[in-house]
């Protein structure tokens, strides 16, 4: 009778070692799959330096206390967006650096989150040669930076 138990209990454990190494082994693929998926870069005709023109209130005439929304540069790299309001700006903006994280690409479009602008959901689309940083509620249009060297 010992004879008979010892290898039926070994084929059930080689069984459950078998079944183990199965389950890692799936679980690993998954993980690399999940590599795969975060691999998404921003496309690099959108990438490089971006600036925007102040935006003035209605049809007043262009001086500084008439800004509604300051001038903006903003660089683009393959993962991540950083900006910031240059120039004179109203007392509710400050000259301080963000950054918003892309997130996924959809349509053409960049999905960013983080501190934007006005909201912290943001997208960029190419429209010819023009950069757009979208928000709920609107858009605020950039053009590039010509490098002077």
């Amino acid at each position: 009778m010992k004879k008979v138990i010892k290898p039926i209990i070994a084929a059930a454990f080689t069984t459950l070692l078998m079944a183990v190494f199965a389950l890692e082994t799936n679980t690993n693929n998954l993980e690399t799959n999940q590599v795969q998926a975060t691999s998404q870069t921003i496309p690099k005709k959108m990438r490089g330096t971006w600036k925007s023109k102040p935006t003035y209130m209605g049809e007043m005439k262009h001086i500084n206390k008439n800004i509604s929304v300051p001038a903006m540069k903003m660089k683009v790299s393959a993962k991540k967006v950083k900006w910031h309001f240059i120039g004179f700006i109203p007392k509710e903006y400050d000259h301080q650096s963000h950054t918003i994280k892309l997130v996924s690409l959809e349509n053409g479009k960049a999905i960013l989150k983080g501190h934007g602008p006005y909201r912290d959901d943001n997208y960029l689309w190419m429209n010819d040669k023009a950069l757009f940083l979208g928000y709920h509620g609107g858009a605020i249009d950039f053009f590039r930076v010509k490098n002077s060297a």
